[in-house]
């Protein structure tokens, strides 16, 4: 997983991309987020970028993640779209998140 991927990264990877955030109306100071992420594959087909973006979906849809004095409400892969790059040589699989997360009590 990078965020900018350093020359000579092995594929498939995963790169982080647009981040939203906005305050929601919640208990404990609510945050919606919004992110990208984007599996970047070189397999002579889609085969292995569907199979990343499989593997995000199961890893991260409905996950309880806590980090930094917040966790998750919600956690929920919203879209996924796997495509050819235009010049043929990478296929591409978008994954957007949406989050909800809000700040640990002090028992939490």
């Amino acid at each position: 997983v990078w965020d900018h991927p350093p020359e000579g990264t092995d594929f498939p990877h995963l790169v982080i991309g647009r981040c939203e955030s906005r305050p929601v109306a919640a208990d404990g100071g609510g945050v919606e987020q919004r992110l990208t992420l984007t599996g970047v594959s070189r397999f002579a087909g889609s085969e292995e970028a569907k199979a990343v973006a499989a593997a995000v979906r199961a890893c991260l849809h409905e996950a309880v993640l806590e980090a930094d004095g917040v966790r998750t409400a919600t956690l929920r892969a919203t879209f996924a779209d796997v495509f050819r790059a235009g010049d043929g040589r990478r296929t591409y699989a978008v994954v957007r998140l949406r989050a909800v997360t809000e700040e640990l009590g002090e028992d939490g």
